[in-house]
């Protein structure tokens, strides 16, 4: 009895795992085919993640800092006896709406451009003294407005316009001591609301809902002849932004010899020069990477095999931030230095290094044709 059982068991055992001389037939599963994009979906690729992940989102943040930095003026200038402390919230919430500004400024496309919003927002170099003469012209109207502000001269409108009066370089001149004051934050309270609505210009111009600039600037129409020259205005901008750093931005305030010259810093009232740069090189491998979409590195892998190529300007964005953490001091006071003037030089050859593959290795490769700043030499 129990040897029947025990024979009737293995042949159950056997008949559940499907017999002992039968072969199950492999499942194979075919991978999904490779889809590789014409050179204009490419192109066109790039711009709708450069519009809906860098520079719409970016355009975004100013607008929202500038709305909190509107309310923060307001509640600033609405205390009765306002001290260091709220000053130096004050300059805070100036601080990161100047950073987001800088973050915006690898692309000097459409709403910026048009209607002077770009000098409006920021006028420099100020060979002229156009900031101290717009703010003075400012303090003297009856009626301080914001729409007074938009019919004064450019340097009155803007950000540094701002800097000049939070960062006064004279305690009389401070927003706590000046026997002016309440006319000085008068003018903060307008410049702000000027700025708020030129950020918010900014926004409803790319957005569907305004002026709807993203459409041209993807489809290479409008303002442009194609999305090849859409591209190459694109390229321009960061050529450009790329030469504002190393030649103005850096030599100008570096100069010949220590201790250098301070009132070329793009920033030196508040001594946010140095946080300028990094802004912009931020933006600069934004608009290379495509943040985190369809960027040029992808174009040059996909389009032109040349992986090798894209990981060299990679390691080169790599090496400008090493030497970008490797400065030690704020801008204003490396320059005085002998280590800073050094780490500064650095900071500008690695820049340098990278405008040099990227105008020569990268342009030759992709074929594309950007405008090149005039005191280049190209």
């Amino acid at each position: 009895m129990n040897k029947y059982l025990c024979v009737m068991l293995s042949a159950s055992l056997l008949t559940a795992c499907g017999g002992g001389s039968k072969q199950s037939t492999p499942v194979v599963v075919e991978p999904p085919p490779v889809v590789v994009k014409t050179n204009e979906q490419a192109m066109s690729a790039i711009l709708t993640d450069l519009a809906d992940k860098v520079i719409i989102p970016d355009y975004q943040q100013f607008q929202q800092r500038s709305e909190a930095f509107e309310v923060a003026s307001t509640q600033f200038c609405s205390l009765s006896q306002a001290n260091q402390s709220d000053l130096t919230a004050l300059q805070q919430s100036w601080l990161a709406l100047n950073a987001a500004w800088h973050a915006t400024r690898a692309t000097k496309l459409g709403p910026v451009f048009k209607q002077f919003r770009y000098s409006r927002l920021q006028t420099w170099p100020d060979n002229n003294a156009a900031v101290s003469r717009g703010v003075a012209t400012l303090l003297a109207a009856d009626n301080l407005t914001a729409q007074v502000v938009a019919n004064t001269q450019d340097g009155a409108q803007g950000l540094p316009a701002l800097e000049y009066l939070i960062f006064a370089e004279q305690s009389e001149s401070s927003l706590l001591n000046a026997a002016d004051k309440a006319k000085r934050c008068l003018a903060v309270m307008a410049i702000a609301a000027n700025v708020t609505q030129l950020s918010t210009e900014l926004v409803t111009g790319w957005q569907t809902e305004g002026d709807n600039f993203r459409a041209q600037y993807i489809a290479g129409n409008g303002d442009f002849v194609s999305t090849k020259d859409a591209l190459e205005e694109q390229l321009t901008n960061w050529f450009e932004l790329v030469e504002i750093i190393t030649d103005n931005k850096i030599a100008e305030p570096l100069g010949l010899l220590s201790p250098g010259a301070i009132t070329n810093a793009e920033q030196y009232r508040s001594q946010s020069s140095l946080m300028n740069i990094e802004q912009n090189l931020q933006s600069l491998q934004r608009i290379y990477l495509g943040d985190q979409g369809y960027g040029f590195d992808d174009y040059l892998a996909e389009i032109y095999q040349a992986q090798t190529l894209d990981n060299v300007i990679k390691e080169a964005f790599s090496g400008v931030f090493i030497a970008l953490n490797d400065v030690n001091d704020v801008l204003e006071v490396a320059i005085t230095t002998d280590d800073g003037r050094s780490q500064l030089v650095v900071l500008s050859n690695k820049i340098k290094a990278l405008r040099t593959i990227m105008a020569s290795d990268f342009v030759q490769t992709t074929g594309l044709n950007p405008s090149f700043n005039s005191n280049d030499g190209d």
